[in-house]
């Protein structure tokens, strides 16, 4: 009787084994389920990195009915049957500590490159400024409650206003703060989408002057998501060595803007110091970063 046993159990491993050979991809399939933001390019990335890389994987996506906080986004991805299972947004130590953190800066860091959004009747504020000093006694700013950029622009010396994303737009328009830092591969994104309303019609790009620091969106997942983290950074890695994470980056939207809102006008750039910056990040090869201030 145990013959028998050991013979079928030779027979099923054998049969497992030339599936696995005939059929690799079928059988290591994972669901990604991506909380869907306003910039169709994240989705398109994750896709394109998820079709490069071992495994024959599936891509949703998820707008939840109403702008949340991030930190409810983060919690839904430590849930055992959460909505969603992976998120982008800018990097901080605590993220990365907290979840599987996927090691490509999803735009070259396009995301520490920031101009300042201003009503007109301020733009005079920023005129003749020569040192990131003259910036911080001239101007205060709006930012994210939650977000990293908050604490990197108030350990510049800037005095910041905050309030969750949604508000901070109508609170630059009623005069609560006097500029708000927005990145190179979403401020012309988030202009576009307040175009109907009137007072938006007062609000301008500062084109001639740029803040950067090092800083960009990364996937996210839970901490214990470790299979799908490496899948991701996989595809990531085999785009680039392929030349498709390029093409998809150059043929962005949000690329092609910063592109036009650098290359129209001569640059200040000021550097800020990030202290959010872990060794960890610090470490991504430059391959992976775009430089827009040499």
């Amino acid at each position: 009787m145990l013959g028998h046993v050991l013979v079928y159990v030779r027979l099923l491993v054998i049969r497992v084994f030339l599936l696995l050979l005939c059929f690799p991809g079928s059988l290591f399939a994972e669901e990604f389920i991506l909380r869907l933001g306003d910039d169709e390019y994240f989705p398109t990335l994750l896709e394109a990195a998820l079709k490069e890389a071992d495994g024959d994987h599936t891509l949703t996506t998820y707008r939840f009915p109403e702008q949340i906080p991030q930190q409810r986004a983060f919690r839904s991805l430590k849930k055992e049957n959460g909505i969603i299972n992976v998120l982008y947004t800018g990097h901080s130590i605590e993220r990365e500590q907290s979840y599987a953190q996927v090691d490509i800066p999803l735009t070259r860091g396009l995301l520490g490159y920031r101009m300042m959004v201003l009503k007109d009747e301020n733009l005079h504020l920023l005129k003749n400024i020569s040192s990131l000093d003259d910036i911080i006694q001239n101007i205060d700013v709006g930012s994210g409650t939650y977000w990293p950029d908050t604490k990197i622009l108030k350990a510049a010396g800037f005095k910041v206003f905050t309030g969750d994303h949604p508000y901070l737009w109508p609170m630059l328009m009623y005069g609560r703060f006097t500029a708000f830092p927005r990145g190179l591969s979403e401020v012309s994104v988030e202009l576009d989408m307040l175009k109907d309303d009137p007072l938006a019609e007062r609000l301008v790009i500062e084109k001639n002057i740029l803040l950067y620091y090092k800083f960009d969106h990364f996937f996210y997942l839970a901490k214990d998501d470790t299979v799908r983290a490496a899948i991701i950074e996989q595809g990531l890695k085999r785009l680039y060595e392929n030349g498709k994470f390029m093409e998809i980056f150059m043929k962005a939207g949000f690329y092609k803007e910063a592109q036009k809102l650098v290359g129209d006008h001569p640059k200040h750039v000021f550097e800020l110091a990030n202290p959010l910056l872990s060794e960890k990040v610090q470490a991504i090869p430059d391959q992976y970063w775009h430089n827009f201030h040499d």
